[in-house]
């Protein structure tokens, strides 16, 4: 549907959903089936999880935002395929609630009402369905585009920390 379509009526952030219910079945086979746990206490463990997994995660954003630990805590792709090595080491349970947890990761931070990401569209068309004015669509593009430009910007250096990491090994 065109964003003309859609306006009035807001849609939820299909992606970050798809990453926590990805996030949670994986959590459920690792405690189903591989951590020997009846359906239901399964079903349990892994519904917490999910959410401690979200509480975690804001907390650890709030404590990004308000400087109390720094970017040198994040890492990029370099420093996840480092860790998922390690994980690797550990056994599939290990690697299972690292990767759900990775999805948990990408879910909240996609949620972020923030240009580029689908927590920002979903803010802008609720802005749009409350409003008797309509966003021009050349603005838009220009803020997604800029907000894509941070998000890149932050990737690279994410990621020039990542390899700082691996060097001092």
């Amino acid at each position: 549907a065109s964003s003309a379509e859609t306006v009035g009526r807001p849609r939820l952030a299909a992606g970050s959903l798809a990453n926590l219910v990805v996030s949670f079945v994986i959590l459920l086979m690792v405690y189903g089936w591989g951590g020997g746990f009846h359906w239901g206490s399964a079903l349990l463990r892994a519904t917490n999880d999910t959410i401690q997994g979200i509480v975690l995660t804001c907390f650890g954003l709030a404590q990004l935002l308000t400087g109390k630990v720094g970017l040198s805590a994040l890492s990029g792709p370099i420093g996840i395929v480092s860790v998922t090595g390690e994980m690797v080491n550990y056994g599939a349970p290990f690697l299972g609630r690292f990767l759900a947890f990775l999805g948990i990761n990408l879910a909240v931070l996609n949620g972020l009402p923030l240009p580029a990401l689908d927590g920002g569209r979903f803010l802008i068309e609720c802005i749009q369905s409350i409003t008797p004015f309509k966003i021009k669509e050349t603005f838009l593009a220009r803020v997604h585009l800029a907000g894509a430009l941070a998000l890149i910007i932050l990737m690279v250096v994410i990621t020039w920390l990542d390899i700082t990491k691996l060097s001092v090994r």
